[in-house]
């Protein structure tokens, strides 16, 4: 999705059959972690969806319509960037993970492919959070909509 940078990963993007080389285990749990951090980032970000879209609900003016609306969309940029980072991350490190690791019983190859796992959830989290706020945006202008017709009264809004 070119809005949240989420993305289907393929089994050839999780490591699968692997020949052997050398690849620091420091180095790989300092890139874990680092991935792990940006994950969490991304988990905060649903969880800004989610309050944003609270607050747009009990918004009752244009100008308060206007600042969550901005807020979210820094959200979103942030998360972009952030996917970005992570892809750039997994990217570079798999072949390295390849070269290195023998076996995909590995503790490499297993934190790897849970990492990566860990991302497309909170990619598929956010997305989520993203379709639950244009929901309720679209509920809440219809029934401005329907008030301002005359259809539903003021105590419906």
């Amino acid at each position: 999705d070119p809005i949240t940078g989420a993305k289907a990963w393929t089994e050839d993007e999780m490591i699968s059959i692997l020949p052997s080389a050398s690849h620091s285990e420091a180095d790989f749990f300092e890139i874990k972690s680092t991935l792990t951090n940006y994950i969490n980032q991304i988990n905060n970000n649903t969880n800004t969806v989610h309050e944003y879209t609270d607050k747009y609900m009990i918004s009752t003016t244009k100008d308060e319509y206007e600042n969550v609306t901005k807020k979210i969309d820094m959200v979103i940029s942030n998360n972009s960037s952030l996917s970005s980072s992570i892809r750039k991350i997994i990217n570079s490190e798999r072949p390295k993970i390849l070269k290195t690791e023998s076996s995909v019983t590995s503790l490499q190859v297993i934190e790897f492919n849970n990492t990566v796992t860990n991302f497309q959830s909170a990619l598929n989290e956010f997305q989520q959070a993203l379709n639950n706020f244009d929901s309720q945006v679209s509920e809440k202008q219809m029934r401005q909509i329907r008030f301002l017709r005359g259809s539903i009264d003021e105590s419906e809004m």
